[in-house]
């Protein structure tokens, strides 16, 4: 409820930023995902965050991918 004094009241806040994420539209990227040796990652769920902390660690030198989809939103690294 927006009160008098410019602030919101809430019993619950749910923020839904409306990105969904589907690795299976990427032939073969669940899998590579789902795979401890294969060097593919994404920060984008949680399931898999450890797994690019742990590629980042052992990064021995060379040449590193990084992917930033085009977004409807200003800063697509942001989230």
């Amino acid at each position: 409820m927006y009160t008098p004094t410019g602030e919101y009241t809430y019993d619950f806040l749910i923020v839904t930023p409306g990105v969904e994420l589907n690795f299976d539209k990427i032939p073969g990227m669940r899998q590579a995902l789902d795979d401890p040796k294969h060097p593919a990652g994404t920060i984008y769920s949680h399931k898999y965050v450890y797994k690019v902390l742990d590629l980042k660690t052992n990064f021995k030198g060379g040449k590193a991918v990084f992917m930033n989809p085009m977004q409807p939103i200003k800063c697509g690294g942001a989230p």
